[in-house]
């Protein structure tokens, strides 16, 4: 007996080899979010998700990519984590905190077989860094 329950033996077999490397905080979009939430709290936090998702995917494009992972899949993750991204705005979260939480959901979304629901791991155009002579 190994001493593992089901599930924990279960997490280990079901893990991905795939990590996103937390970037640093992007302060800019911060700075603009929290201004926005002050002039209108209810659009910040609409739209806090898919400004934050741009700005990692900027930094995670290259991994996302390699997995099958388009911009809008990024935001669905981003989306489902709207509740710690607003809290991270309003100074609740620290940016480790929230950025723990965001590559960890977004990693969960990769199982052996590429990014889920998009079934089999492609490369993803919307991802790709332009290659030499194309624009």
């Amino acid at each position: 007996m190994t001493g593992r329950t089901g599930s924990e033996a279960g997490r280990s077999q079901d893990a991905s080899p795939f990590r996103l490397v937390p970037p640093n905080e992007p302060a800019p979009v911060l700075a603009r979010l929290r201004r926005l939430a002050r002039e209108d709290p209810a659009e910040a936090r609409a739209v806090a998700p898919e400004r934050l998702a741009a700005a990692l995917g900027e930094a995670w494009h290259r991994s996302l990519g390699l997995v099958g992972a388009s911009p809008a899949d990024l935001r669905a993750v981003f989306e489902g984590a709207n509740r710690e991204i607003w809290l991270w705005v309003m100074g609740n979260r620290t940016w480790e905190q929230l950025v723990q939480h965001l590559a960890g959901r977004a990693e969960r979304h990769v199982p052996s077989t590429g990014w889920r629901g998009g079934g089999q791991a492609t490369r993803s155009p919307a991802f790709q860094t332009p290659t030499a002579g194309r624009p």
